[in-house]
């Protein structure tokens, strides 16, 4: 469960380079439940049933709404060989919402469901025993306003030696349309459009024609283990990206007489125009400095590029939003065993400048303390940003309003039965 209640200066991105600036309220209340049973019958099979109900409030100064999304999944392996496994389940997820508007963003319709159902299956090979594994399986999602997606991989796992292991992958990947690319209507002010010398109202809107953004991906990585006392961890990747959102609109205005008012209007629409790519990497260890402790360093590098088809004198491709661009990112992570059943951690994060907005680098502080009162049970308490640094971690993308971070108090439990 949590509950936030702030008051922040906040900006709202209109036609650019208009911003809209005030202090206004960024209220977040709600709450998250799960659980999974899981059921050995041997060693070659098992079966895990989870079901996970989360509600989320958001009261932005513009927009606000109730949110709950149900999912429910059931999973199953068997080993039908000495060398061959099958994985295959089924789940279902059922998102529904009602939102108020206040200014600037509103959702036609105000209240949406939204179903969606999946399959899985996946084989598991011991093509060479104790040194190639492959691995092949897909993923079929079906959606409930029409869109069936399918999401494949293939991996390999080369492994020499005990302690050294090497893999390769390539998958296909969907980020199926969301509320905020089929029925957002945001009021984004006027402008002056060249050739015609009078304001003009631009209003952003979601389509029913959104199609799921794509990703093709390979990516491999490499582990070294030296003993109990150390290891690392390297990998890369390339991925590909088609049909990512933008804004398209044509150029000329639409003249609009409502009553006794005309005014001309330029409507502006969600697509799929984009397309991108991006490649990174990942290099992380562990190191048990004693026992009872141990650190877990890590460093990323992630660059992204995009592109939209060219313009044309009538017809104009755009963004709606630029992302931040966070190439470099590090982390150190201390765990440390206080007793039997208390543990804690604490965490320093670092990222470099963002290369799109300017923001400054940041270096935060976490912690966190675990209790283990009883087997099976699990309560602890994380302080987030400990030294209270108000830097922003992301931009504003959407209806979503960019926020500074402040120290965040977190209390979790866990049940295991």
């Amino acid at each position: 469960l949590y509950k936030t209640d702030r008051q922040d200066p906040v900006a709202f991105q209109g036609v650019q380079p208009a911003i809209d600036r005030m202090q206004a309220h960024t209220d977040y209340e709600g709450g998250y439940l799960q659980a999974r049973w899981t059921r050995t019958s041997s060693s070659g099979s098992e079966s895990v049933v989870q079901f996970s109900y989360d509600r989320n409030r958001l009261d932005y100064s513009t927009v606000g709404g109730n949110m709950h999304n149900l999912t429910a999944d059931f999973q199953k392996r068997t080993q039908t060989g000495e060398r061959n496994e099958i994985y295959w389940g089924a789940g279902f997820q059922q998102y529904w919402d009602d939102s108020q508007s206040y200014r600037l963003l509103s959702f036609n319709p105000s209240a949406e469901v939204i179903r969606s159902g999946d399959i899985v299956l996946r084989d598991e090979w011991q093509a060479v025993p104790g040194l190639l594994t492959a691995s092949a399986g897909v993923r079929v999602d079906y959606i409930s306003f029409g869109d069936v997606e399918y999401q494949p991989s293939l991996r390999l796992l080369y492994t020499p030696k005990p302690n050294q292991s090497a893999w390769l992958a390539v998958s296909r990947a969907v980020r199926t349309p969301n509320r905020t690319d089929r029925d957002v209507v945001g009021d984004l002010g006027t402008i002056t459009v060249p050739g015609v010398g009078i304001p003009v109202s631009v209003i952003e809107t979601g389509s029913k024609s959104m199609r799921s953004e794509v990703a093709r991906t390979a990516e491999g990585g490499y582990r070294f283990q030296s003993g109990q006392r150390w290891s690392v961890d390297a990998s890369g990747f390339f991925s590909v990206y088609e049909r990512l959102r933008s804004v398209d609109f044509a150029v000329a205005p639409q003249l609009v007489i409502s009553g006794s008012s005309v005014y001309l209007r330029l409507p502006v629409h969600a697509a799929n125009s984009g397309a991108g790519r991006s490649y990174g990497g990942e290099v992380w260890g562990t190191i048990q400095a004693r026992r009872g402790w141990r650190l877990i360093p890590s460093y990323s590098y992630v660059k992204d590029d995009r592109w939209l088809p060219a313009s044309l004198p009538a017809y104009y491709y755009g963004w709606d939003h630029t992302p931040s661009d966070l190439r470099h990112q590090g982390t150190v992570r201390s765990q440390h065993d206080l007793a039997r059943n208390w543990q804690v951690d604490l965490m320093a994060r670092a990222r470099s400048r963002d290369y799109t907005y300017g923001l400054p680098g940041v270096l935060l502080i976490d912690a966190r303390l675990n209790w283990h009162p009883v087997r099976g049970t699990e309560i602890s308490l994380s302080l987030q940003n400990l030294t209270d640094r108000h830097v922003f971690e992301t931009v504003s993308e959407g209806v979503t309003p960019a926020i500074p971070t402040r120290r965040t108090f977190v209390v979790q439990w866990r049940q295991r039965f």
